[in-house]
């Protein structure tokens, strides 16, 4: 058997073999192994001029260093509906590595309102996060198990609606009354392998010790006018741009105002802005020519309020509206 010749030339005439390196594909992100999230409120699917807010949440998942960030706004604002559409973001993408996800509410949604306890919050989320025994020891010594559990692991927990389990206004202000809990946020913000986000009415007073480095917090603002313009227009309110941005800054970008602005709009006028204004002139005039036809006689009439909120329906068209069914007659 004849040897084979290897010379330079040879070498030059073999066709080189197709390299992979830089071809794969990045390996697909694994879901999580167990997700939670039934427990959160629900809320509109959309947002509106929340771009930063949603960068800010984007990064904080991704910066190693921050445990914990809380978004605070007073009711209305829309805390929960950011949030929610964040973690839709998030689900689409396979929540982004993370190996557990779990979100609770302190309020109770349905017929029978009201709040949760921390003993109740406590109970299911050790058990979720596979505590032996979650009804062993103090309330302190649970927050911290509950702590570890949570810690070590690339976990993404949601707490929405934390205020209820605050202290008011006052010496104590915002500090977190159950020791559990107290002891759980305290331990996150120390040190997270995930992220806990949490909203609340009013800054957690336990982990001021830890803002500006591992614990964020983001104060929620106001719609701009132009903002609050794309939601009426959203919620099915028609007319030119300039009122809807009027109705908006009347308002003062208050998301929940709002979206009972529009809702009302949409069910007493289908939406019609133009044909609102109309039936508030009518009614203001049939008001001004009988003093006796307000809701008590002799009384000078007053602005209708948006319900729930306490704010009137602005100048600019709707004071004079008692309600959606006498403006139907």
């Amino acid at each position: 058997m004849h040897g084979v010749e290897i010379t330079r030339q040879s070498l030059l005439k073999t066709p080189p073999t197709v390299s992979r390196v830089g071809t794969r594909k990045p390996p697909a992100r694994l879901a999580p192994k167990k997700i939670s999230v039934a427990r959160l409120p629900i809320t509109g699917s959309e947002v509106f001029g929340r771009e930063e807010d949603i960068i800010f949440l984007d990064d904080a998942w991704a910066n190693e260093k921050v445990n914990v960030v809380t978004i605070v706004a007073w009711a209305g604002v829309g805390k929960s509906t950011l949030v929610n559409h964040w973690l839709q973001r998030m689900a689409a993408d396979h929540y982004r590595s993370a190996q557990l996800v779990f979100g609770w509410s302190f309020y109770r949604q349905g017929t029978s309102g009201g709040t949760s306890s921390a003993d109740e919050f406590l109970e299911a989320a050790l058990a979720w996060f596979g505590d032996p025994d979650p009804r062993i020891g103090t309330g302190w010594e649970k927050g911290e198990r509950l702590a570890k559990l949570i810690a070590h692991r690339r976990t993404l927990l949601v707490l929405d609606g934390l205020e209820p389990l605050q202290n008011p206004p006052g010496p104590q202000e915002g500090r977190v009354r159950e020791p559990a809990l107290q002891a759980l946020l305290r331990e996150l913000a120390a040190f997270n392998a995930g992220l806990c986000v949490i909203t609340t009415r009013m800054p957690v007073a336990d982990i001021t010790d830890h803002e500006r480095t591992s614990a964020l917090r983001r104060n929620l603002e106001h719609l701009s006018s132009d903002a609050g313009a794309k939601l009426l227009r959203a919620l099915g309110v028609k007319g030119d741009e300039a009122e809807l941005r009027s109705a908006s800054e009347e308002f003062s970008g208050h998301c929940f105002s709002l979206t009972l602005l529009g809702s009302y709009l949409t069910d007493a006028f289908n939406g019609d802005m133009g044909l609102a204004q109309q039936r508030y002139v009518k009614s203001h005039r049939n008001l001004l020519r009988s003093p006796h036809s307000g809701p008590h006689p002799g009384t000078p009439y007053r602005p209708i309020r948006v319900t729930g909120v306490g704010r009137p329906l602005g100048s600019f068209c709707f004071r004079g509206l008692k309600s959606a069914e006498s403006v139907r007659r």
